[in-house]
This record gives structure tokens, C-alpha cells and sequence, in this order.
């Protein structure tokens, strides 16, 4: 019985033996039945057996010298390998090519407050996908009206290109705007375009306005000077006003007095656009100033908007003895300095909004709410020029 045993046992291991040899060499293995001598079948224990020698193969060298195709799972895993190697982080990682203006060239000039969208043209040129988790954000320059941050629509894979747009809205203020973006990704990293990432893409554009833009249409009244009952002529010891040669002519004698005005006689009113050509004589220098006054319910309650001999303009709230500065004396290139000069002033007032023009150019734009109406009226006063003098050649309004 001990003996059957033994040789049941090495017939078993010579079997396993054949097996291991005919699947060395490709062929398939036969299924024999054999008694359940090891506490389990023969035919399981093969098939685990040819199992892990086909992980083993697939990863040596075949006969030819090549490599072995891999497994289903080893393919998935490599795969799997791969993606990882290409998450955020890595060194080219984020890297972004800035490829067309899609809309809206540098310099293209819109009206105040005009909307437009601008849409960029950007290449992903690292090795990490843009997906939603990857934002469109504000870097520098002028926000003008637009958000802080926008997420990206969909996955911009590396070597795809996308469309990026941002609204805006152009200020009030004439001049030039620019507004500079770049991207983060969903680690808070900002990358730009450029070899180093470090450079912004942007819109510029100019803001232009012109009195024409109001569409006034014909005066509501407009005075040449040819009478002087619309006006009460300032007659004191620092000013005087008098109307010569169809012309109202304002003069004060020393530097170092404030803003003195009059008043005219028309009716009250509370939105218009108020409009006066003046020229300078020929003495004029630094802050020697003249101007208009507009919603004076009396003398001590009026708006005050002037320009000064060094070509700068101001707007103050005058309240019974209280100085307020609204727009602080500010160089304009549209006016006009220095003696024999003369300029177009305009103002448009609409409820608590206040624009200021110079020869037909918007100059700024603001709010204030004090003064709902009033009348309008003149004012000059001298910073440096003694017998400093301005004539008023005509004056207009018109109701808004």
C-alpha cells in the first residue's frame, strides 16, 4: 500500500512535468482526470500553474528578441501610468500659445459705456488637459465691467485650440483702456502664454466722445450779446462784467480772489446741456480761470465748472460756504492754454449725472445729487494775472 502510494505520487509529479514542458512551448495543456491525491484536483492546480507562467512570459523577451504583446490588465495599467504622468504639476504641465485677436483689434474705439466681446484664440501646448476646473481670470489693467474669473466650457486636450470671450463694457471716461487676462488652473496656479508662462493676453481699446453723441438738436435759447437783460452785470471792487461790442467781457483786477459770478435772469431748469465759447486776452497763466455756474438756486448753491490758462478744468459743489471738490483741477490736452485762446466749455447735467466737455471732447464723466435745479451764470477769478480778462463771444442751452 506504501508502495502504491509512492508510485502514485511520482507518476503525478512526471505529469505535471510533461505539462510544464508542452506549455513551454505554446501547446495547449490536455485535461486529465487524476485522483484527488493533494487535498485538490490535478486540473485546478494547472490551471493556476499556466496562469502565473503567462505573467512571467508576457514580460520576457520572445525568441525573436522583441517583447511580448502585453495583457488585457497590463495595457490598462499602462494606460493608467500614463495619465498620471500628465496631471497638473508636472513641468510643461500648463503652457498656453496665444494664436489670434478673434475679435476686437488693439485700438478699436467704442462709445462711452458701448458693450463689445472680446474673444481670444489660445493653443494648449503642454501636457495637461483645460478642463471646467480651469479658469479664465483678470491679471492687470481695467476690469471694465467684466467679471474677475470664468471658468472654461469644456476640455481643451494638449495641441487643441479654444476660443476664450469676456464682455465688457467701455468706460465713460474718454482715454485708453486696457485690460490684461491670463489662466489658472485647479491648483490656484496663473500661467500666461510665452516660453515661461509669464506673459498676459489683453484687449486695448479707446474711448471717444464727442457732444455731438447727445443729439441736442436745435437750442432752447442761445444769447450773442447784442442786450444785456438776461444778466446781472458783477460790478465790485475785485470783478466786472459788461457787455461791449455784442460781447460779454469779465475782468478782475488782482490775483489771489476767489471765484466770483452772476447770475442770468432766464427761468429755472434741471436737466440740459449748457454751452459757452470764451477766449482768453493776452495776459493768461497758471491757474487764472473762468468758467460757468449751473443749478444755482441762489448765489450761495450752484455746481461750479471751469477751465484754467495752463489748459486744466474742475468741477466743485459751492453750498453755502462749503467748498466740495468733484473733479480736482486735471490736465486735458482738448483745452486750449495760454492767452488769445479760445474754447468751447460744455456741460450736460441729467438728474445726478454730470459730463464735461472741452471744444466738443468728453472730458470726464460723474454723479452728484445735492442740487435737483437752478439757474446758470458766469464766473472768473486770477491765480497770477492782474487785470486778467476773458470775453464771452456766445451762450447756449439746451433742455434736456
Amino acid at each position: 500500500m506504501l508502495r502504491s502510494t509512492v508510485n502514485d505520487r511520482l507518476a503525478l509529479i512526471g505529469l505535471m512535468l510533461v505539462i510544464g514542458l508542452l506549455s513551454s512551448c505554446n501547446m495547449p495543456a490536455p485535461e486529465i482526470s487524476t485522483p484527488d491525491l493533494l487535498g485538490t484536483s490535478a486540473a485546478q492546480t494547472v490551471e493556476v500553474r499556466l496562469t502565473q507562467d503567462e505573467v512571467v512570459a508576457s514580460s520576457t523577451p520572445n525568441a525573436s528578441g522583441g517583447q511580448s504583446s502585453p495583457t488585457p490588465e497590463q495595457s490598462s495599467e499602462a494606460t493608467s501610468t500614463a495619465t498620471a504622468s500628465a496631471t497638473p504639476g508636472g513641468e510643461n504641465c500648463n503652457r498656453a500659445i496665444f494664436v489670434d485677436d478673434v475679435t476686437i483689434a488693439d485700438g478699436t474705439e467704442f462709445k462711452p459705456g458701448t458693450s463689445f466681446t472680446k474673444t481670444w484664440r489660445l493653443r494648449n501646448d503642454g501636457t495637461c488637459t483645460w478642463n471646467s476646473e480651469y479658469e479664465l481670470v483678470f491679471f492687470d489693467g481695467d476690469l471694465m465691467g467684466a467679471e474677475k474669473s470664468y471658468p472654461l466650457a469644456g476640455d481643451v486636450r494638449p495641441g487643441d485650440e479654444v476660443d476664450l470671450s469676456v464682455e465688457f463694457q467701455a468706460p465713460e471716461i474718454e482715454g485708453s483702456y486696457r485690460s490684461d487676462w491670463r489662466l489658472k488652473d485647479p491648483s490656484g496656479e496663473i500661467f500666461g502664454t510665452g516660453e515661461d508662462g509669464d506673459q498676459s493676453f489683453w484687449v486695448e481699446i479707446v474711448v471717444s466722445s464727442e457732444v455731438e453723441d447727445l443729439d441736442l438738436g436745435p437750442a432752447t435759447w442761445r444769447d450773442s450779446f447784442d442786450g444785456y437783460i438776461y444778466w446781472y452785470l458783477l460790478d465790485t471792487d475785485q470783478t466786472k462784467f459788461e457787455i461791449k461790442n455784442d460781447r460779454m467781457v469779465m475782468q478782475t483786477f488782482s490775483t489771489g480772489g476767489l471765484d466770483e459770478w452772476g447770475l442770468s435772469s432766464r427761468p429755472v431748469a434741471d436737466d440740459f446741456y449748457l454751452e459757452m465759447i470764451a477766449t482768453t486776452g493776452d495776459q493768461c497763466g497758471g491757474l487764472d480761470r473762468y468758467g460757468v455756474l449751473v443749478r444755482a438756486s441762489d448765489p450761495n448753491h450752484a455746481y461750479v465748472f471751469g477751465f484754467s490758462c495752463n489748459g486744466k478744468y474742475r468741477l466743485y459743489r459751492w453750498n453755502d460756504g462749503e467748498f466740495k471738490a468733484l473733479a480736482g483741477w486735471s490736465s486735458s490736452p482738448y483745452i486750449v492754454s495760454g492767452p488769445n485762446q479760445t474754447n468751447r466749455l460744455g456741460i450736460y447735467v441729467k438728474g445726478s449725472t454730470f459730463k464735461l466737455y472741452a471744444n466738443g471732447k468728453l472730458l470726464t464723466s460723474l454723479t452728484d445729487s445735492m442740487f435737483k435745479s437752478g439757474r446758470f451764470g458766469l464766473f472768473i477769478a486770477a491765480e497770477q494775472t492782474d487785470d486778467f480778462e476773458v470775453v464771452v463771444d456766445e451762450i447756449a442751452y439746451w433742455e434736456k
